[in-house]
This record gives C-alpha cells, sequence and structure tokens, in this order.
C-alpha cells in the first residue's frame, strides 16, 4: 500500500500534533530538504548553531551542534 496520510505526534504539546496529506506538494518539499542535507553534508557545511534550548540540555549529540556556554 502507499502511504497517503503523514502524522507528527508532538508528545511535548498534544495541541501542536498535526496531519498532512501525502500528495506531490510534500514529497516534492521533502525531497529538496534531503538534497539540501546531502549536499551541505558532501560540502562538509556542518555549522554549530548558536543558542541552547532545554532539549539542548538532556540531548546526548549537543556537543556536536552547539556551543557550550550559550
Amino acid at each position: 500500500m502507499t502511504a497517503d496520510l503523514i502524522e507528527v505526534l508532538n508528545f511535548d504539546d498534544k495541541s501542536d500534533s498535526k496531519r498532512e496529506v501525502v500528495d506531490q506538494s510534500l514529497l516534492s518539499d521533502i525531497r529538496a530538504k534531503i538534497r539540501k542535507a546531502r549536499d551541505e553534508l558532501r560540502a562538509n557545511h556542518l555549522p554549530r548553531l548558536v543558542t541552547w534550548c532545554k532539549s539542548c540540555e538532556r540531548c546526548d549529540m549537543a556537543g556536536l551542534c552547539r556551543k557550550r556556554g550559550g
């Protein structure tokens, strides 16, 4: 079967959960995001983000994308 609906559940804020119909526009957007990520990885363009949030404080991988002390 082919997927026709995607549902994103935000467990932190249940009111933020959403559904989207899987259509050509959604697939094109996702493909563009994947290509951009691929190109940035190939170019070794992995800039660190400058701000910390509560998720960063709990994330084991935060040191890869954040600078400490923010």
